[in-house]
């Protein structure tokens, strides 16, 4: 991209880490009212994991890579595919919790549910005489 990277900017260094340090504080005292804020934070984390992934962040980084190359469409590269990206992977983890959510519930009322709370209570009640209630 052009940008020489030395000690001060790097990831890896104290600089980097007083500074998110510091914007994470600051921005821990904010109070957001707003619906639509706090809705686009609920999947910041799962946004962060589809990110940081081998597969997904190769591929991103290595597109981004080839579009700024291009003068012209660096501003892209800067503004649009954060968004775009921002977008799918809350449209990915909408999809993951309906899915989970579901599954989740046939193993909780289903047999495996009852399997597993029949199974629990055999290990409790042969516990039962070291206190366990």
């Amino acid at each position: 991209m052009g940008f020489y990277f030395n000690s001060y900017v790097s990831y890896d260094t104290i600089f980097t880490l007083a500074g998110a340090t510091f914007l994470f504080l600051w921005c821990q005292e904010w109070n957001f009212q707003s619906a639509i804020i706090n809705k686009v934070a609920e999947y910041s984390f799962s946004v962060y994991i589809i990110h940081m992934s081998m597969f997904y962040g190769t591929i991103i980084f290595q597109k981004a890579v080839e579009i700024s190359e291009n003068k012209t469409l660096w501003y892209v590269v800067l503004f649009v595919v954060p968004i775009l990206f921002y977008a799918v992977s809350i449209v990915l983890e909408s999809i993951r919790r309906v899915v989970f959510s579901k599954l989740v519930k046939v193993a909780s009322t289903g047999m495996i549910g009852k399997f597993l709370d029949t199974q629990l209570k055999e290990f409790i009640e042969g516990y039962n005489g070291y206190g366990i209630k």
